[in-house]
């Protein structure tokens, strides 16, 4: 009789997802931090905890948290080269409970200033090192899905002050969302260190333990796998780490290149400002409440977030990102349109006052489906072991600088020319976005970190073992 080959055991991810929901927590906190104006902003001067602002003083709160994210990035990434990608992420949990403990005890708008900078240093940080621990403990076939619960749990974190803020007093609010930062930092406790980061300290037996329990195999078993990890980390690490390095290779500037335009893109679609004053941004209509159009909005994203991790699983990064640009610049130049008619014509609206939250539900849900969840794939994916933590980290740094900018210019720009002026420079910035996807991303789907940084220095990929799955692990 012919010998048939031992079939191959199933590959097993649930401690795969139980690690990167874990890690993505952090992701949490930051949604709390940046969701935390849009029920706040009414309580300021009616609150008797919270301090009375104006208009100047509330852009200020609003657009320093990301100000916070321009400092810490580095920071992170020399904390995760040095200490481990899990110190990392306990450190992104300290900077959660330190900011909202300096804002419980704030009763002035310097104090509030402060409070949010602090804040701000959580999305630097945690948008530094959660993309990279994800993609260094997970297999290529559930990535991608890995990948997109980053945003998902963000949204998550900003529906909670949306849904509890309006009905608790403001002390209330900061102590709770201070809890849950808490919590988060305890259960950072429990995940493994990434076996990628053993290996660049040469503790080749605690990485061969680690990437086991992550693959629930055993240390035989999981050797090829180790073999590949240890060959890629190598090639990178022959290298310094720093800002030289991350320019001084063509594959590592196509790298940068596209993850900061990326980046830049997501922000200028407008999705900073939505975040911050989702309850303002709709007008009252009498049948829902502004509080209930905002948690409305977020919802939006986090449902069309979880389809999306199936959409991922059935089609390639680059076209999700097109058609996510596209439909985020349709919304936004409806919405502008929306208010230019206002100032600029003597139509009676009011017919049309849907119009507003129907078109950022449709901003939101087609930013989920690509700009919510393929930027934080490809920051993960693209750079080398010997710089991810360096490059990460300038990339928030692009993150924080771009979210500033647009959030403090709202209020300006509104005064100067009109909201629609907002708008219509979101769609204009959406649409370049999806040209640059187009014809300068790189593909990344199904693809193993060693074969993308392959293919980003010119050479062709070879694949010696059986194809992978054509389709990642959903969650939905």
């Amino acid at each position: 009789d012919e010998k048939k080959e031992p079939e191959k055991p199933e590959e097993k991810s649930h401690r795969q997802w139980m690690c990167a929901i874990i890690a993505t927590l952090s992701l949490f906190t930051m949604g709390m931090i940046v969701g935390w104006t849009s029920p706040t902003i009414p309580k300021f001067g009616l609150d008797p905890d919270a301090p009375a602002l104006d208009d100047d003083q509330i852009s200020w709160v609003v657009s320093l948290v990301y100000t916070g994210g321009i400092f810490s990035p580095l920071a992170t990434g020399l904390i995760m080269d040095r200490y481990g990608r899990k110190a990392g992420l306990i450190f992104t949990s300290v900077e959660a409970i330190l900011s909202w403990i300096v804002i419980l005890f704030s009763k002035t708008a310097i104090g509030i200033y402060i409070a949010r900078f602090l804040g701000g240093t959580v999305g630097g940080s945690a948008f530094t090192v959660v993309p990279i621990y994800i993609c260094e403990i997970a297999t290529p076939r559930v990535r991608g899905a890995l990948n997109s619960i980053t945003l998902i749990m963000a949204w998550c974190g900003v529906l909670f002050e949306y849904a509890v803020g309006p009905y608790v007093s403001y002390y209330n609010l900061n102590t709770l969302s201070g809890i849950v930062s808490l919590v988060v930092l305890l259960l950072t406790f429990l995940i493994p260190e990434s076996p990628y980061y053993y290996v660049m300290i040469n503790q080749h037996d605690q990485a061969a333990k680690s990437l086991a329990w992550l693959r629930c195999s055993t240390t035989e078993d999981i050797r090829p796998e180790m073999v590949t990890i240890e060959e890629t980390v190598t090639n990178a690490m022959k290298h310094k780490k720093g800002m030289g390095d991350l320019l001084g290779t063509a594959g590592n500037r196509k790298a940068f290149l596209m993850t900061s335009v990326l980046v830049v893109v997501t922000r200028l679609s407008g999705i900073s400002v939505i975040i911050a004053y989702a309850a303002q941004a709709v007008p009252d209509t009498g049948m829902i409440t502004t509080d209930q159009c905002a948690m409305l909005i977020c919802g939006t994203w986090i449902v069309v977030g979880l389809m999306a991790t199936s959409f991922i699983s059935y089609f390639e990064r680059k076209p999700l990102t097109v058609v996510s640009c596209l439909g985020c610049s349709f919304a936004a130049f409806i919405y502008g349109l929306y208010h230019f008619l206002q100032i600029h014509s003597t139509l009676d609206l009011t017919v049309y006052s849907w119009v507003p939250l129907a078109s950022l539900l449709l901003h939101s849900a087609f930013f989920a489906v690509g700009l919510g969840c393929v930027p934080n794939m490809i920051q993960g994916e693209l750079f080398p072991s010997n710089i991810k933590g360096v490059a990460s980290g300038i990339t928030c740094i692009v993150i924080a600088i771009t979210s500033f900018l647009t959030n403090k210019l709202y209020y300006p720009v509104e005064a100067w020319i009109g909201l629609y002026a907002n708008y219509w420079f979101y769609a204009v910035s959406c649409i370049f976005g999806a040209l640059f996807t187009h014809y300068v991303l790189l593909e990344t789907r199904n693809k193993t970190l060693q074969e993308i940084q392959i293919e980003l220095t010119g050479q062709k990929i070879v694949r010696t073992d059986v194809t992978p799955s054509t389709k990642d692990t959903p969650i939905v």
